[in-house]
């Protein structure tokens, strides 16, 4: 499993409108006063009316009333603004400690020390195959197979078969790797948006299938990694560095990815409704790909040479 550490950036401070410093001084508002005693003097001097007179009054006041009021706003508003900027930097600041105890702790582990608890926990623990698997190979599950052969060499292999509680039915790997240092078991999936011949969707998020089969793997200690068939067809190395960094995570041994310095990472596909792959395979989007990157030609040609070659066996018989 993959740690994803927190990704919180660092907070910035909101930038505070400054009031001129005049407005907190006792002078400024004993002028204002004066000035309206000033101007109710003109006011009365030039014969206003009284109605007049309290208008003026009254908007004069009303004003200073609002300046009074901004004030005691902009002070609460920049109270609360300051607070959350300190929540934020607390818990900044936590997330680095956490980060830099965990690559502390990182650093600190062992590989030799990790294989051999690996080894203690899973002894006998993980579930064996009964037999090969007969189920059908997809069309890229071959593909796939010889790249990964080329990273991990033996301890890759096509799956067993497995017997499923209460049913005459089975279970099956696509491909399997098996670390005979950490006794760790990966699942290899490819999974097909929707069946060749049928067109049915295949692999749904919303099919409770898969999860049930999940389940009873995970429970049996198995390591379960699923990639889209798109993903192995357009990005099979891309793959494999995915699987090498599982294996990093889970025994600290950095030497998995060697080799994998200048492969990109894997790019992500959604996982697919029952909708989606109806309408996938109204767009024939595997055929697609497939032909585009030129497995589909590669297994059509090696069928028929196949076919080719059992009717000159049997022309000559």
């Amino acid at each position: 499993m993959k740690v994803r550490l927190p990704t919180y950036s660092l907070p910035q401070r909101q930038q505070l409108i400054q009031l001129p410093r005049c407005t907190q001084s006792p002078w400024l508002w004993g002028g204002v006063g004066a000035l309206i005693g000033f101007l109710a003097f003109i006011l009365i001097k030039a014969q206003w009316n009284p109605s007049s007179l309290f208008l003026v009054m009254f908007g004069i006041i009303g004003v200073i009333l609002g300046l009074w009021a901004l004030k005691k706003w902009l002070k609460q508003y920049y109270r609360e603004l300051e607070f959350d900027y300190s929540l934020k930097m607390e818990k900044w600041q936590k997330t680095q400690r956490l980060m830099q105890r965990y690559h502390q702790r990182k650093s600190w582990v062992n590989p030799k020390l990790r294989a051999a608890q690996l080894r203690e926990l899973l002894q006998g623990k993980v579930l064996q195959p009964t037999g090969k698997s007969l189920a059908q190979q997809g069309v890229s599950e071959k593909y796939f197979f010889e790249i990964l052969k080329g990273y991990f060499k033996d301890l890759v292999s096509y799956g067993g078969e497995f017997p499923i509680p209460g049913s005459q039915l089975k279970y099956s790997h696509d491909i399997v790797y098996i670390d005979p240092t950490t006794g760790l078991h990966i699942d290899i999936e490819i999974d097909e948006p929707y069946e060749g011949k049928s067109k049915r969707p295949h692999h749904c998020i919303d099919d409770e299938k898969d999860k049930r089969r999940n389940q009873y793997f995970l429970e049996n200690n198995w390591i379960i990694i699923r990639f889209a068939e798109e993903q192995v067809v357009r990005h099979p190395h891309s793959c494999c560095k995915l699987i090498a960094q599982t294996l990093v995570d889970l025994t600290a041994k950095l030497a998995y990815l060697k080799g994998f310095s200048d492969i990109d990472e894997l790019p992500k596909i959604e996982c697919w409704t029952v909708t989606d792959a109806r309408r996938m395979a109204a767009w024939k989007l595997r055929e697609i790909y497939l032909e585009e990157m030129g497995v589909y030609k590669q297994m059509s040609d090696q069928s028929g040479k196949k076919k080719k070659k059992r009717w000159n066996n049997k022309k000559k018989g």
